[in-house]
């Protein structure tokens, strides 16, 4: 969702998602079956959401956040809206400090993209400042 039809073929490199289902796989002996074979997922994440976040009692206040913050986001990520990061974003108030990156081309799954390695180098930064 949300990325133009003239760059779906590209997003995720031919065969990607085969290393990843088989790496899945590998951890999930269950879903591995054949016939036909399911990765499990966590719901919890969706259970939060609808149980606290949209009814307007969130789990956290970000402004109790002391840490250095990082929020990654991108730009075709039709799962999270923008809005909602910069809103995050803007609520962290008592960090020492903090950083909002925004990817291009990518989606909620950009670890998967081809864009991925841009992700991984730009967490790595931050993750080694001092």
């Amino acid at each position: 969702m949300g990325v133009p039809e003239s760059k779906r073929a590209d997003l995720i490199p031919k065969g990607w998602l085969d290393v990843i289902q088989a790496a899945n796989f590998s951890l999930d002996p269950e879903g591995s079956r054949p016939q036909p074979s399911l990765s499990a997922g966590s719901n919890g994440m969706i259970i939060d959401y609808r149980d606290n976040w949209i009814v307007g009692k969130p789990l956290y206040d970000p402004a109790n956040i002391v840490a250095p913050t990082l929020i990654v986001h991108a730009e075709w990520d039709a799962a999270l809206p923008s809005s909602q990061s910069h809103e995050l974003f803007a609520k962290l108030t008592n960090t020492p400090y903090k950083r909002f990156v925004e990817f291009g081309e990518g989606t909620h799954t950009i670890v998967w993209e081809k864009n991925r390695y841009e992700l991984f180098e730009v967490v790595q930064q931050f993750l080694d400042e001092e």
